[in-house]
């Protein structure tokens, strides 16, 4: 049903599809079967449920990459930061918050992690 739908060339059909493919990812998270969530969320691009996948399933190469793909000054990118500080991943934190504009709390984050030199490169 969901590849029917998300074949057509219609947006509201495309659209359908997206949806479909999110209630699919969010009857396996229900579940907490997050790793057969992931690939439905990425289907529908549901970044937000990709974060906390990935953050949940402790896939943090995944989560960091995911910056990349979250646009410019998006709350998203907080949360990313949060959850990348709280495992120690400091310069994927401090890379979420300097793309959020929020140059003074990477430069935290990365004191409160003790990277000081990635403190410095920041505040330059």
């Amino acid at each position: 049903v969901v590849s029917t739908h998300t074949t057509e060339s219609s947006g509201i059909n495309a659209e359908y599809g997206q949806k479909a493919w999110n209630a699919i990812g969010d009857y396996y998270a229900d579940r907490l079967k997050w790793s057969s969530a992931v690939s439905y969320y990425q289907q529908s691009q549901n970044m937000e449920k990709l974060v906390e996948c990935y953050y949940l399933l402790e896939d943090y190469d995944k989560l960091g990459a995911l910056i990349d793909q979250v646009p410019d000054n998006s709350v998203l990118l907080e949360n990313i930061a949060s959850k990348c500080s709280s495992v120690g991943m400091c310069h994927e934190a401090s890379r979420a918050l300097v793309k959020n504009n929020k140059v003074k709390e990477a430069v935290d984050c990365c004191v409160s992690l003790n990277q000081w030199d990635r403190a410095v490169e920041i505040a330059h």
